[in-house]
């Protein structure tokens, strides 16, 4: 990776033209953080409701 971002940088032609549209970017991390966390807090809440 790091060897693709030094021709990169040192050939600006090789630099792609266009701009990453949304999906290339991917959801937002304020999306998956819930994720791990209900993963985790689950199991607790149904040890306390026992």
């Amino acid at each position: 990776m790091a060897d693709h971002l030094m021709v990169m940088a040192r050939h600006p032609g090789l630099r792609p033209t266009e701009t990453a549209g949304a999906r290339a970017w991917g959801p937002p991390y304020a999306v998956w953080l819930p994720l791990p966390l209900l993963v985790i807090a689950v199991p607790h809440l149904f040890a306390v409701m026992r």
